[in-house]
């Protein structure tokens, strides 16, 4: 019972249920024993009926009214007439204790956020972090919040509140921390990225500054967070140097810590692995590759991975994998390892990570579709593409155009494709994008989706006639999506940053530009007539009138003005966009570079280079969202 809410305990509650559920059985059992004796089944069905009905709906009120109804305070909850936490006291050493009511709240945040009440999630986390931290004492209320400031180590606290801390005080602020983040993705979805960020930076400076953290027997709750600051590194929300040195020191220390436990240790080498073949140095990444699939086993990690990193990131590496066998020439082996995945790995994967899915869909068709098996590629993402995958929120968007790619690319007859459709595949692919988290995730494993789109645009404009409009919108969008590819796919100063994705992009500049020039040998028609009388719409220079006596009149009629309109929608700004209150918001792509120091790991000072610039990012991308509504376009 110490490790569930205390809510559970409601003794009386619990008796009032089942003495409701006796009064249903001692009043209908005997109606059921006189029916059989006067032989009336409609009685016996419907007494029948109100038994088995009656029975779970006392229990049904109980969870579903009780219980809900209790969630809907908005305050900590309170146990036996006092708080939550009056339980907390001072064991002598300046210790903070109170274990039992401090678990208490974060399994009720953990059910908020299981419910869907996030808003409450977020009050009631904040109300509970704040218990940890200690008064102000300073008559100056301003100068002591300045001086607070100052002293904040992360999310709030000071290095005098994590010293007051024992180790299961830290593990569940931690916790908080994590729940926090997640509640806050699922509020306000993507933009939500930089301060989900700043939430796990908090953490792990929290980690490092607070002396109960050498205390601590278990510190795997920290992994997950480390995975969540790689995910958002390779995104772009936290900045790093173009060569990626801060993410090899995360995996780096991520390894060396997570050696207490197989299922976490398999996670960080397949990690390693991934960011040495990224970076070119294959054989490293054999190494680590090796040495992962000696330990993992699929059965009893898979489901502890995606328990605690919610994707399977192992099966990935797997895919991944190929990738590095064409940068080692050696294009049959990873065509191989492809085959390996797909009949291995796949049919055991869960089809609900649609996330690690899309992971291992795109390295595999990488190599396919770039080594002569297009056909291949097709039958493959047909045949495991789960259903509903249009819908998810961040792979969705690129399961049509998907779709289309492997029907009209290189490598497939013209007539696989139905040209009734192309005004619609036209208008998709010309408003087809992925959110930049989206994108530079998948850059890493092989492509870009910018490369997609712009290949996209290539092979349905070379199926029109050159001169049409829809060829050169195409042409256009694809130039555009091109230039958004190669600075995705090399630094400012022009080297090769993503390898691979590289690679794949080759050619689709120069065939875009080549179609550019056959529409440019076309004669366009010019928008003026050429024999229209210019004059004829008004009676005198200017457009004034005339009077009789040869006099100008400065007088234009009513309906001239009315010509004039202002223009609602089609205009947009590639820098900003402007939000329903009239409040500019910047766009949230940022220079991610930084020249901090990338060779040591130390405990004290690794999470302080993890973005220190990025705070006031993180704080006007959180005034964004609780001040700017929706984004929408005006004139």
């Amino acid at each position: 019972m110490e490790k569930l809410p205390q809510i559970i305990d409601e003794r009386l509650k619990l008796k009032f249920t089942f003495i409701a559920i006796a009064r249903f059985i001692v009043t209908n059992a005997p109606i059921v024993g006189l029916t059989y004796y006067y032989v009336c089944p409609a009685i016996r069905s419907y007494t029948a009926i109100v038994m088995v009905v009656g029975m779970p709906l006392s229990v049904n009120y109980y969870v579903a009214y009780v219980k809900l109804s209790a969630l809907k305070s908005k305050k900590i909850p309170q146990v036996g007439g006092s708080s939550a936490f009056s339980s907390f006291t001072n064991d002598g050493d300046g210790n903070v204790t109170g274990r039992g009511s401090a678990a208490y709240a974060v399994k009720m945040a953990e059910m908020y956020s299981k419910i869907g009440r996030t808003e409450e999630t977020l009050e009631l986390i904040d109300e509970t972090l704040d218990v940890w931290k200690g008064e102000e004492k300073s008559g100056v209320l301003a100068l002591g919040d300045q001086r607070r400031q100052r002293e904040t180590v992360g999310a709030g606290f000071t290095k005098q509140d994590l010293e007051k801390l024992g180790p299961e005080e830290l593990e569940m602020i931690l916790q908080l921390l994590i729940i926090k983040g997640d509640a806050l993705m699922k509020l306000h979805g993507f933009q939500a990225f930089p301060l989900s960020a700043g939430l796990n930076i908090d953490a792990m400076r929290i980690f490092e500054n607070c002396p109960a953290s050498k205390k601590m027997k278990d510190i795997s709750i920290m992994f997950p967070i480390y995975n969540r600051v790689s995910i958002q590194l390779k995104g772009g929300v936290i900045n790093q140097d173009d060569s990626c040195n801060l993410e090899r020191d995360l995996y780096s220390r991520f390894y060396h810590e997570s050696q207490v436990q197989s299922f976490h240790l398999v996670r960080s080498l397949g990690a390693l692995a991934e960011w040495y073949g990224r970076i070119g140095q294959v054989d490293k990444a054999f190494k680590y590759f090796n040495t992962m699939t000696s330990i993992y086993m699929p059965g009893e990690h898979a489901p502890l991975i995606c328990e605690n990193y919610s994707v399977n990131r192992c099966a990935v590496t797997y895919a991944v994998s190929a990738l590095w066998y064409l940068q080692k020439g050696q294009p049959m082996q990873a065509l191989q390892r492809c085959d390996q995945v797909i009949k291995e790995i796949l049919p055991s994967y869960d089809t609900k990570d649609i996330v690690g899915l899309y992971h291992i869909f795109w390295p595999i068709i990488r190599v396919l579709k770039w080594n002569g098996e297009v056909e291949k590629a097709r039958e493959f993402y047909a045949k495991w593409a789960p259903d509903g995958i249009e819908n998810h929120f961040a792979i969705g968007v690129i399961h049509k155009p998907m779709c289309l790619l492997l029907k009209i690319c290189d490598g497939n007859p013209d007539g696989d494709y139905e040209t009734e459709d192309m005004a619609s595949d036209i208008d998709m692919i010309l408003e087809f994008d992925a959110p930049d988290m989206t994108d530079l995730n998948l850059i890493t494993d092989g492509w870009s989706v910018k490369s997609m789109a712009a290949e996209l645009c290539l092979h349905l404009a070379r199926r029109l006639e050159a001169g049409s409009i829809a060829r050169r919108n195409l042409i256009d969008r694809g130039i555009q999506m091109s230039t958004m590819a190669n600075e995705r796919n090399t630094t400012a100063e022009g080297l090769i940053k993503h390898i691979l994705a590289h690679e794949a992009h080759k050619g689709i500049d120069d065939r875009l530009l080549a179609l550019r020039k056959e529409d440019n040998a076309v004669d366009v028609d010019i928008v003026y007539e050429k024999d229209e009388d210019t004059n004829a719409s008004h009676n005198g220079p200017l457009g004034l009138t005339m009077q009789s006596n040869g006099v100008k009149n400065n007088y234009v009629s009513f309906d001239f003005a009315s010509k004039f309109t202002v223009r609602t929608s089609g205009m947009s700004n590639s820098s900003a966009s402007r939000s329903n209150t009239g409040v500019l918001k910047k766009n949230s792509k940022d220079s991610h570079h930084s020249n901090g120091s990338t060779g040591s790991t130390s405990k004290q000072f690794f999470s302080s280079r993890i973005s220190r610039n990025s705070q006031s990012k993180r704080q006007s991308d959180c005034d964004s969202i609780a001040e700017v509504g929706p984004e929408t376009e005006v004139a």
